[in-house]
């Protein structure tokens, strides 16, 4: 009876072992050297030594009698599975290197036509990069294709420079004598690119929602000295390591962030300028471990925070100016562990945050200690300070 539990067990043991090496080597695909056959090798050796420890430690105290045609059909099977694990890991690798060296090819080609002179064309080339990154099973390879996008519209744009058809322009500077040749100076701008700009910034919004097919939430973000023209990140999901808006410009009529997420390591919006109509975080979340609104200038005539909640590690407004006529805190939530307004320049005809719904801990601001000499300003409400939490109508509570 132990002899043939053996015979049936402990193929059933290596089929394991092998399934689980084999889960490994799928998924390390990416990170094998290049003598990958001899990694596959030293990988099959393990699972030998393993089945060996197993069958010689645990099952064979229990059988009496082992025959020749057990041990020999072990040995094939270790043999077999040793074999199979190799033409495992040379087909995972030559599946990777054509999907690689097809990336390599659509990126190239995308890429190229993001460069072009003709509007249609790079207009054809976001769609196509988005195709390539939507293509991909790799990281890596998506989050290229997020940096060309960002890159794009990090490039120098001047929104006043140029009609919107006018892709160059020459300026003829006469000699201050006759002896002297006049001079030319000629500026090259890409026709209709507040259209190509607009689009990009359009599908990067349309990746981040929850709802996408494809996501791009978890990524990283560098839009640092963007120009956004009317910028809507209505219900987007920032959760990767990192999201930079630092010296970003946000003009036209808008800027939304309606209910927008941001969990990653570090967002941040370091000295950038809201010069649009409104700007807008209404019920937006800031949860993760640093968030930076240092220097900030809210210019927009209405900067509504409404709602918005701040429960990050640290979030920090210092140095931040609210130039707009109303800024609105009201009913948002401050429950991180360091909130500060320190040097902030309230010189708006309002800034209310009434009603937070928790204000524990508290953030900091210039006139926390009466000892310093500083009042807090008549345009910053309520006139009771510190403000008091809102009462749920629900439950009483505060």
């Amino acid at each position: 009876m132990s002899l043939v539990v053996s015979d049936v067990l402990m193929p059933r043991v290596y089929d394991v072992l092998s399934l689980v090496v084999s889960d490994v080597v799928s998924s390390c695909v990416n990170k094998l050297p290049s003598d990958y056959i001899l990694w596959a090798i030293v990988v099959g050796l393990v699972v030998t030594g393993a089945y060996l420890v197993i069958y010689y430690w645990v099952l064979m105290p229990k059988v009496e009698a082992v025959a020749d045609s057990t041990i020999l059909s072990m040995a094939l099977t270790i043999a077999a599975g040793t074999g199979g694990l190799v033409l495992l890991v040379v087909n995972y690798r030559k599946q990777h290197d054509l999907e690689e060296s097809r990336f390599v090819e659509r990126f190239g080609a995308a890429t190229a036509q993001l460069g072009h002179e003709d509007v249609a064309i790079r207009l054809a080339g976001v769609y196509a990069l988005v195709g390539v990154a939507e293509r991909t099973r790799y990281r890596g390879q998506i989050q290229q294709c997020i940096d060309v996008l960002c890159g794009y519209l990090r490039l120098p744009y001047e929104p006043n420079t140029a009609e919107p058809h006018q892709t160059s322009k020459v300026i003829k500077r006469p000699g201050k004598d006759a002896a002297n040749f006049a001079r030319e100076e000629h500026y090259k701008y890409r026709q209709n690119d507040a259209v190509v700009r607009q689009t990009i910034v359009t599908v990067i919004a349309e990746h981040l929602q929850r709802k996408a097919r494809y996501k791009w939430s978890s990524f990283a973000f560098n839009f640092t000295g963007v120009y956004f023209e009317d910028a809507t990140f209505d219900r987007a999901v920032f959760s990767g390591e990192q999201v930079s808006f630092e010296r970003a410009t946000f003009g036209g009529a808008k800027a939304w962030f309606n209910g927008a997420t941001f969990s990653g390591e570090r967002t941040s919006f370091l000295g950038a300028t809201f010069s649009g109509e409104r700007t807008w975080f209404d019920g937006a979340t800031f949860s993760g471990e640093r968030t930076w609104f240092d220097d900030v200038t809210f210019g927009a005539a209405l900067t509504w925070f409404k709602g918005t909640t701040f429960s990050g590690e640290r979030t920090s407004f210092c140095g931040a100016t609210f130039e707009s006529e109303l800024a609105w805190f009201v009913e948002a939530t401050f429950n991180g562990d360091k909130t500060s307004f320190k040097g902030v320049t309230f010189v708006g005809k309002e800034v209310d945050f009434r009603n937070p719904r928790q204000w524990n801990p508290a953030p900091h601001f210039d006139w926390d200690n009466p000892d310093s000499g500083v009042l807090k300003p008549d345009n910053v409400r309520p006139e009771e300070w510190p403000p008091t939490e809102k009462c749920d109508p629900v439950s009483g509570d505060s």
